[in-house]
């Protein structure tokens, strides 16, 4: 993770002659014209500083932020970032958040010497953290708006980093056993989601100064927790291979997605789909038994590296450089899509996914600029907006050397001319606009240039990228679909990803092309990830619906019928699912799991009161009934 010095221009003309030299992807200064910035600080102290590595809503509209608690050397200069066990975190609940005219007050400092802080959910009001090694609990038993409780649900285990015998550091000891292992830099639990009784997170891998030894096993992979008997818990390693996967967010058909940051044996960054069995290509030194498996690709690649070779880094093709938690959008013009912000390489970056075959890949597009810091954490409020917290640190892990910020946006119905999707097709790539195109301009094959290329992960810092080979739009083979808002470009020499070579196709929009009332494209990059080659015709797909829409329709077909002392529950889904029923004081009667449009028969015999609630979850929606009893 690093600055890089930003960006020298070349010319326009320059660029349609010399694909080599075209004008990287640059940093947004401007907040997206169909979006609103608010900031939000509290009016009681002008030195609220939130270094956010989660936050969450309760249900009364406060918002539950996460604060970090710095760098660790600045903490813990002993052993210089290695041996330091830091518990600077904090838990803030802050009220006045919502609404167009926010009025920011923190009701509470709710938790302090926490360890980590990057990951945070809230569940049925109680707040849940992750942090350095532990999955915690915080409790308010005495309703003053402090927490006088921390229950540790989840330790992860595994062999001490480094030896040690200091009785210095703060927190529990002693340090040198397989329960509290010393600690590397950015060596964190990152998370944190839950799905009924099951908690997912990443455990990072240990990184020290180029020391990317791996003694942890459980480190670098993707987990599910459920809680045990005793501080441990119960632990399924999901996926393996991970090097930096820096937040978690639930996606399409019950999916979950997280960002991985570049490194060593990871040439680019990230946005990847976990899947159960899988290993994404970061390998341990020494080895673990999953070093010799297959890399599963990522949906979309983010171009980083410039000429190439061994991290060395310029403008051309910087896309991204420090991501932050993906968050997917469920609602509005770009529903059905990821954001996700980046703490070094600022603003938001957006991300369009389609299925190719069984497997997600997709584009990636600059989006917005125009914020105070590195956007790390995003939340939907319950006002609907989106909200953005903020990250940084010394040196090379921050958004113009600020730390800290916490700002929200929502969509003022103002459209914007731009790409709104890439799609793969049988010979060549689909565009979609936000608006119609103006066919005379749209028609100009120079107002395209496409080049491909690939990245190759070594053990080197960055790896590889490699085969830039430029594509040509032949003039007078340009399709458009009936609404005017598609572009076909036919394509030759399209080549899919082969074995690890991440595949890149780079589209770069000219500023000669205009839309239908002559706006220019607001963003003129595109990088879409050819991990396979679509055998769908132009235009034979549509954009994809409304997530609000589905999950209206989905909800009418989630039924429920009672028999005897059974409710009986028809399900919606095309995949996988969680079902669980509550009774009318919140207590859980019962949860299953299944697969496809199928119908439950759920035990009511030790429910109570004159209700339950049937809460269902998947192929991407929360579904909820209340269903009275007899």
């Amino acid at each position: 993770m690093s600055m890089r010095s930003f960006f020298s221009k070349i010319s326009a003309g320059l660029a349609l002659c010399a694909p080599l030299l075209l004008q990287a992807a640059t940093p947004l200064t401007t907040v997206h014209p169909s979006w609103t910035l608010y900031n939000l600080r509290p009016s009681q102290t002008s030195s609220f500083r939130p270094m956010v590595g989660g936050m969450d809503f309760l249900s009364d509209g406060r918002l539950v932020i996460g604060h970090w608690g710095g760098t660790r050397t600045a903490c813990c200069p002993s052993n210089t970032n290695f041996g330091g066990r830091q518990y600077t975190g904090k838990i803030y609940i802050l009220s006045g958040v919502t609404g167009t005219t926010p009025s920011v007050v923190i009701d509470s400092s709710f938790a302090t010497g926490l360890e980590d802080v990057m990951g945070l959910t809230v569940i049925r009001d109680t707040i849940y953290v992750s942090g350095g090694n532990n999955i915690i609990r915080l409790i308010d038993s005495d309703h003053n708006g402090v927490a006088d409780r921390k229950d540790t649900l989840f330790e992860l285990p595994g062999t001490p980093q480094i030896s040690s015998t200091s009785t210095t550091a703060p927190g529990p000891g002693p340090y040198n056993d397989s329960l509290h292992p010393t600690k590397g830099r950015s060596e964190w639990l990152y998370g944190l989601l839950a799905r009924n009784d099951t908690f997912f997170v990443n455990p990072s891998s240990m990184y020290n100064a180029n020391n990317i030894q791996q003694v942890n096993p459980y480190r670098g992979t993707f987990l599910a927790v459920t809680r045990g008997n005793g501080v441990r818990g119960n632990y399924q390693i999901r996926s393996m291979g991970l090097r930096h996967p820096t937040g978690l967010t639930f996606g399409p058909e019950g999916t979950i997605w997280t960002c991985e940051t570049q490194g060593h044996w990871v040439p680019t960054d990230k946005l990847i789909q976990l899947k159960t069995g899988a290993f994404y290509g970061f390998h341990h030194t020494p080895a673990e038994s999953w070093d010799n498996m297959t890399e599963t690709p990522a949906a979309v690649f983010l171009p980083q590296e410039g000429s190439g070779g061994s991290g060395a880094k310029d403008a051309t093709g910087i896309f991204a450089d420090s991501p932050g938690q993906p968050f997917y959008l469920t609602d509005g013009p770009y529903a059905g899509q990821f954001l996700m912000g980046d703490v070094s390489w600022g603003g938001i970056q957006r991300f369009f996914v389609e299925k190719v075959g069984n497997d997600y890949q997709g584009a990636g597009f600059v989006f917005t600029g125009g914020l105070e810091s590195g956007v790390y954490r995003m939340a939907q409020g319950p006002d609907g907006m989106l909200y953005l917290g903020m990250i940084g640190t010394s040196n090379d892990w921050s958004w113009n050397g600020q730390y800290y910020g916490l700002q929200k946006i929502k969509y003022n119905g103002t459209p914007t001319f731009e790409m709104l999707a890439v799609r793969s097709r049988a010979a060549g790539m689909e565009i979609e606009f936000t608006k119609p195109v103006d066919t005379l301009t749209a028609r100009i094959a120079s107002n395209y240039t496409v080049q491909t290329y690939y990245y190759t992960p070594t053990s080197s810092y960055g790896g590889t990228k490699a085969g830039t080979t430029p594509l040509t739009v032949t003039q007078g083979t340009i399709q458009f679909s009936p609404d005017l808002k598609s572009v076909y470009l036919p394509l030759s020499g399209l080549v899919a990803r082969t074995g690890i070579l991440h595949r890149i196709v780079e589209i770069t929009l000219a500023n000669g092309l205009k839309s239908s009332t002559g706006d220019t494209s607001w963003t003129k990059k595109a990088y879409y990830s050819l991990n396979a080659i679509s055998p769908s015709a132009p235009f034979s797909t549509t954009t994809a619906i409304d997530p609000k829409i589905v999950r209206a329709d989905m909800l009418k077909q989630l039924r429920c019928k009672l028999a005897s002392d059974n409710l009986v529950v028809k399900l919606p889904f095309a995949g996988a699912y969680d079902l669980r029923l509550l009774d009318a004081r919140g207590a859980v009667l019962t949860s299953t799991q299944g697969r496809g449009a199928e119908e439950k028969s759920l035990p009511l015999r030790n429910a109570h009161g004159k209700f339950v609630v049937v809460e269902a979850y998947g192929d991407g929606m929360n579904l909820r009934r209340t269903v009275a009893l007899p």
